[in-house]
């Protein structure tokens, strides 16, 4: 009876060491994230400041937009190189017809950012192009279509209204975060809680089984670089939003900050 209870209790410890182990595996990213945090707080009195914080998050928040999108195709065993050129060419809407167009340019770079994936999904899911050689093509593509809007030059963006979404803020809080935690928001609900999310992880697990299913395969690998295409193009208005500028040299923006006397430099 003694042995007996010897390896019940023996059982359960190795369980609860398997169970931690396994938390700590799992959760290993948000570990390093809180020593990180730790470390800076300590070395830098201003790290733990609102301004601070709040200027962290601003710049997070346009690869936290882009992010969501790859995840999905990360997800579904694809990889998306050209979300960088995606970025690129929905600021670069945004510099060329947001004078014309004010805030309406907003949803028309997230659109053109679609059609940049939509065009990535049916290489891939119709063309039978492995998505790392389709998006590496669609890559160089979309920065020569870049250089086509800007035609070598920075376009400035200079209207009050149309930098809102970049600079403003909302009770407080800026709207590009707000955008951002948006997106995060939709992208938990797709992923999480819809049957989208199950149909993109069943077909990243096994393909042929997800087909066999009754899973539209084609239909969602193309949906998921649509996805991230639309997020891309957003990410991109918002950082030309931000940013003032954009120009053909660079995806994210055109600024040099000078350390010396303050100003922004254009490349």
């Amino acid at each position: 009876m003694g042995k007996k209870l010897e390896e019940i209790f023996k059982n359960r410890e190795n369980t609860t060491h398997k169970k931690w182990l396994y938390f700590a595996k799992s959760n290993f990213y948000l570990f390093a994230f809180f020593v990180v945090f730790l470390v800076f707080s300590i070395a830098c009195q201003r790290f733990l400041t609102a301004k601070n914080l709040t200027l962290i998050l601003v710049q997070a928040s346009v690869m936290m937009i882009a992010s969501m999108g790859v995840t999905f195709v990360i997800l579904a065993g694809s990889i998306d190189l050209s979300i960088g050129s995606i970025i690129g060419i929905g600021a670069a809407t945004t510099a060329a017809l947001g004078p014309a167009m004010g805030l309406w340019v907003i949803p028309v770079a997230t659109l053109v950012g679609a059609l940049c994936g939509l065009f990535n999904g049916i290489l891939f899911s119709k063309g039978r192009i492995p998505s790392f050689m389709a998006t590496l093509a669609s890559m160089t593509i979309l920065r020569g279509l870049v250089y086509i809007i800007t035609k070598g030059v920075a376009l400035p963006i200079t209207l009050p209204h149309l930098r809102i979404i970049g600079v403003g803020k909302l009770v407080g809080v800026p709207i590009s975060v707000l955008v951002a935690l948006g997106v995060v928001v939709l992208s938990y609900y797709l992923c999480h809680l819809n049957k989208f999310g199950v149909m993109v992880a069943a077909i990243g697990g096994n393909e042929k089984t997800s087909a066999l299913s009754g899973i539209k395969v084609n239909k969602i690998k193309a949906l998921v670089f649509v996805l991230s295409g639309l997020f891309g193009g957003l990410a991109g208005a918002v950082t030309a939003s931000r940013i003032r500028y954009r120009d053909r040299y660079y995806n994210m923006c055109c600024f040099r900050w000078n350390s010396y006397d303050g100003r922004d430099r254009r490349d």
